[in-house]
C-alpha cells in the first residue's frame, strides 16, 4: 500500500479539492491525475507517481488541504522503471506517450519530468534550477521554480532517484510538456 500526498503547493498554505479524477478500483499509472487542486493563484492535476489500483480516496470535493495530507492509497503499487515487471501499458513503445504532453513519461529506464499543466498560459520562465545532473532525489522535492506573469508554480519529483540531465536553465522560456529533469 502507497500513500500518495499533496506534493510542495509553494507559497500558499491550503488548496481546495476541485476534481476527483479517480475512484476506489480504479487502475491508474505514474501520470494518471488523481485529484485537481486550485489556489487563488492556480490550479494543479495532482498524478499518482506510481502504478497500482486506488484503495482508497481520503479527500472529496470542497476539502481544503495543505502539503504532506494524504489524499489517496494504491494497491500494489510500483513505481514507474523501477519494476521489471511493469504491466503491458508501461512497456509500449515511446512513441505514444510522447505524441501527449504530460508530467512524467517513461522513457527507458529513465523517467523524464515535464511542464505539468501551465493553465492559460502558452510560456513560463524557469527562474530557479534546484538540481543538478548526479544529484539524488526523493519524490517530493523540489525540482525547478516557474514562472508566468501571473503566478510562479514549484515543480516536484514524483519519483525518487538520481538526476540524470537538467534540460533547462534559468530563464528558459518552456511551455506544457517541455521536458525539464530526466531522472533514473
Amino acid at each position: 500500500m502507497q500513500d500518495i500526498k499533496i506534493p510542495d503547493i509553494g507559497d500558499v498554505d491550503t488548496v481546495e479539492v476541485i476534481e476527483l479524477c479517480v475512484a476506489p478500483g480504479d487502475s491508474v499509472g505514474p501520470d494518471d491525475p488523481l485529484i485537481v487542486i486550485e489556489s487563488d493563484k492556480a490550479s494543479m492535476e495532482v498524478p499518482a507517481g506510481a502504478t497500482g489500483t486506488v484503495a482508497e480516496l481520503t479527500v472529496a470535493v470542497g476539502d481544503e488541504v495543505s502539503q504532506g495530507d494524504l489524499i489517496a492509497r494504491l494497491e500494489g503499487a510500483a513505481a514507474p522503471s523501477a519494476e521489471p515487471a511493469a504491466p503491458a501499458t508501461a512497456e509500449t513503445p515511446a512513441a505514444p506517450a510522447e505524441a501527449a504532453p504530460a508530467p512524467v513519461a517513461p522513457v527507458a529506464s529513465s523517467v523524464v519530468i515535464r511542464v505539468p499543466d501551465i493553465g492559460d498560459a502558452d510560456e513560463v520562465v524557469v527562474i530557479e534550477v534546484l538540481v543538478s545532473a548526479g544529484d539524488q532525489i526523493e519524490a517530493g522535492d523540489l525540482l525547478v521554480v516557474l514562472e508566468s506573469d501571473k503566478a510562479s508554480m514549484e515543480v516536484p519529483a514524483e519519483h525518487s532517484g538520481t538526476v540524470e540531465a537538467v534540460q533547462v536553465k534559468e530563464n528558459d522560456q518552456v511551455s506544457e510538456g517541455s521536458e525539464l529533469v530526466t531522472l533514473k
